[in-house]
């Protein structure tokens, strides 16, 4: 398993006490899990406060195939593997913050007296839950398309899009409404978008009508494969012919990367298996909160799911987290 922290990195103790003074399931005031870009910043926010954290990561990142990330000031084009380093690293000045590699297969109990295992049957207690653990890509099982998985192949317009501009643009449909994001692109990068289908994919005659209204042009037939590397990328035809794009747009199923949002009770959109949270990033579970990509706020249509924004959650959580160990004690 990739492991999220470094040896020198990881701490099994907390504040500073040594580890032979520490009770066999360590004691902290919130369990902060996945450390992407909303662990991460809700473990600063509550490490500056003086508050033990235990933040435990699984090193899967769903963005570890990207080459570079956008739309993140000062470190617009910044590979995310460097942006996630620099993080962790600054965590180092707060030493109430234990970084654990593991993965959580379970929390039992409840607000106050939570109690999380890990995959190596550690044990972690906490007061309060912050779900960080993010989302992860089901891409289908076409040949190469996951060897090109954020390396030619992209899924968003916000996070890729003006890197395509001008540039011949072909999107791989999993959906009928992928025909309204090729008409997207085109309207808002490129003067040649082509839409594509996988096979059994049926687009409905008014989706495909959006799409040519904005120039699209539909390819008839379905893919078979992807080869080929960014800016000459072939995509291969049922039919044996090969058309050459210089970008790929696809949008895979996204599902929760851990079971935890559902095993607690917190309640899950049923098209976009996000957590619902208020504005608080509570969950509707008492002492559990939540933030981040596998997230989405209840009065929102869909979720949210960027690193910046994803960082900015679990600010927000983490503030409201604070308030609420400090208020539960005035009396």
């Amino acid at each position: 398993m990739t492991t999220p922290f470094s040896t020198a990195d990881e701490q099994d103790t907390a504040g500073d006490r040594p580890k032979a003074d520490r009770p066999e399931a360590d004691r902290h005031d919130v369990a902060v899990i996945g450390a992407g870009p909303a662990g991460l910043s809700a473990a600063m926010v509550l490490g500056r406060q003086q508050r033990r954290v235990a933040l435990v990561d699984s090193g899967r990142a769903r963005n570890a195939p990207a080459r570079e990330m956008h739309m993140v000031l000062s470190r617009d084009g910044f590979p995310p593997s460097e942006y996630r380093a620099l993080a962790t690293a600054e965590l180092d000045a707060y030493d109430h913050i234990d970084k654990i590699s593991g993965t959580v297969t379970t929390i039992t109990g409840s607000v106050g007296e939570f109690v999380l295992r890990l995959d190596d049957d550690r044990e972690i207690q906490a007061s309060r839950i912050l779900l960080a653990t993010g989302m992860t890509d089901h891409l289908i099982d076409l040949p190469g398309l996951a060897e090109r998985w954020g390396r030619g192949v992209y899924h968003c317009a916000y996070c890729h899009g003006f890197e395509s501009r001008g540039r011949t643009i072909g999107v791989v449909a999993l959906r009928a409404a992928d025909a309204v994001f090729a008409r997207y692109l085109a309207d808002r990068f490129s003067d040649d978008v082509a839409l594509y289908r996988l096979d059994g994919v049926e687009i409905d005659a008014k989706m495909l009508a959006l799409a040519q209204a904005g120039d699209v042009r539909i390819v008839d037939g379905h893919v078979t494969g992807i080869e080929g590397e960014e800016p000459t990328l072939r995509l291969l035809m049922a039919d044996g012919t090969t058309h050459e794009r210089e970008v790929i747009f696809h949008r895979p199923d996204a599902r929760q990367s851990s079971p935890l949002g559902a095993d607690l009770g917190c309640d899950i959109d049923p098209d976009w298996d996000s957590i619902l949270v208020d504005a608080q990033h509570r969950t509707g579970v008492d002492g559990v909160y939540a933030a981040g990509d596998a997230t989405q706020l209840r009065d929102l249509p869909n979720p949210v799911g960027f690193v910046a924004t994803s960082a900015g959650q679990g600010q927000t959580a983490a503030i409201w987290i604070e308030t609420e160990l400090f208020t539960q004690n005035l009396g």
